[in-house]
């Protein structure tokens, strides 16, 4: 948890480029000092996503006819990514008995 002053010059938290370090549980605390040393609090949650990267991307390949072959896509995120694959802008069927997927 971190915490930040609570009065009219501070009651702004601001970042800049934040980075997924910078997620968790933020208080902010109000505090009368002068009166009565009450005071009040509140807890904000951040959480940061990540946009989707690809780390291993296929190959163009050229494939004689009844040969196997296999492409392999990774990508990172957060959350973590699913992998979808397309062909000629459509999703690509894998229930077809020849296309398995792991």
């Amino acid at each position: 948890m971190y915490q930040c002053s609570g009065h009219l010059l501070a009651d702004e938290l601001r970042f800049d480029s934040i980075t997924r370090e910078d997620a968790g549980d933020y208080i902010c605390t109000a505090v009368m000092d002068d009166i009565d040393r009450s005071s009040i609090n509140t807890t904000i949650t951040i959480s940061v996503g990540v946009s989707p990267k690809i780390v291993t991307k296929p190959d163009n390949q050229s494939i004689t006819a009844g040969k196997t072959v296999r492409l392999d896509c990774n990508a990172t995120g957060e959350p973590q990514p699913t992998i979808r694959w397309d062909r000629n802008d459509r999703i690509l069927d894998l229930t077809l008995p020849r296309v398995k997927v792991s």
